[in-house]
């Protein structure tokens, strides 16, 4: 017989009632476990809130309440700023109206033209070819105000225009050492010798009425000077000559070839073109007679003519077309 009295092995008794209330708490925390489950499941499970809406999309397109900003066109002075795109043809406005024109040859391959343009319409255009007169490329006088050319000398170093510049218009003397890109003033400039706005002659001596009528262009050679004017050639073989008026018939233009000139006719029957032929100032009278050499076959020869020379190489600038001589003039 145990000697516990009864008691169990570890030496106490546990009540019947005891475990009963152990069993109902395990079964109360049992039933409230499973309660917060299910309420954590039902917050999160998905609900039907109908059709999904679609996703917000930002576009650039103001509202209607923004205000719009113009852009602005480029004025006209923004132009002179431009690259300019070479041209093969000639400047309309110098086919006609009274206008002038100036070519001037510095080598074979370079040459520089020049409209008379107006005081009160067109400006006149001052262009550069470096390809013979193939296509040219305009400079930026508009940029200087420039309204007339009166006269133009290209020179290897330096290119010399007399233009009418300004409000005023007022002729003066300017140079470009920059192959036209920039121009300045210039006591010193090449061109000396030119027919003034109204019609009078200046040469490097000053400013005096012109020996014929409606003269078009002055040239130099030596102590030599010619004025050009339609149909005839003035000739003076010093500033205390006497002027000596030949007739050219058809004469147009001419330039200098340091025994005398080099002459552009047109209208002529020997000629369906621009007529070159050449004149010898050593001795000129009124009966002196130019010397045929060719024929420049220019498609039209209304409007103002011009041509230059440089060595062999003569240039005629008539029309749309700028033609070419490596012989003097003979062929073309």
């Amino acid at each position: 017989m145990s000697s516990n009295g009864g008691k169990g092995r570890l030496g106490f008794t546990v009540s019947r009632q005891a475990l009963t209330w152990v069993a109902v708490v395990v079964v109360v925390l049992v039933v409230v476990d499973v309660l917060l489950v299910t309420v954590a499941l039902g917050r999160t499970a998905p609900g039907d809130n109908g059709r999904a809406a679609p996703i917000p999309t930002f576009s650039s397109v103001p509202t209607a309440t923004a205000t719009a900003t113009a852009t602005a066109r480029p004025s006209a002075s923004a132009s002179a700023t431009a690259t300019p795109t070479p041209s093969a043809t000639g400047t309309p406005a110098a086919a006609g109206g009274g206008q002038r024109r100036f070519l001037s040859a510095v080598s074979a391959s370079e040459l520089w033209r020049a409209t008379s343009g107006s005081c009160t319409g067109g400006d006149a255009v001052v262009e550069r070819s470096t390809d013979g007169g193939a296509t040219w490329k305009p400079t930026a006088t508009g940029q200087y105000d420039v309204h007339t050319v009166a006269g133009l000398v290209a020179g290897s170093v330096k290119t010399s225009i007399v233009a009418g510049t300004g409000a005023g218009c007022a002729e003066s003397a300017l140079s470009s050492y920059t192959d036209g890109e920039y121009w300045a003033a210039d006591s010193a400039a090449l061109v000396s010798d030119y027919v003034t706005s109204d019609s009078r002659i200046h040469l490097s001596s000053g400013t005096a009425p012109s020996p014929c009528a409606a003269p078009t262009q002055i040239l130099t050679t030596g102590s030599t000077t010619a004025v050009v004017c339609p149909g005839v050639l003035a000739v003076r073989q010093s500033a205390a000559d006497d002027w000596v008026q030949v007739p050219v018939s058809g004469l147009v233009a001419a330039t200098d070839t340091g025994s005398g000139f080099t002459l552009a006719r047109t209208g002529r029957s020997t000629c369906d073109g621009v007529e070159v032929d050449t004149l010898t100032t050593a001795a000129a009278v009124a009966a002196s007679k130019p010397t045929h050499v060719g024929c420049a076959p220019a498609t039209t020869t209304s409007g103002a003519v011009a041509i230059a020379q440089t060595d062999d190489r003569v240039a005629v600038w008539s029309g749309s077309q700028v033609l070419t001589s490596t012989d003097g003039g003979t062929t073309w």
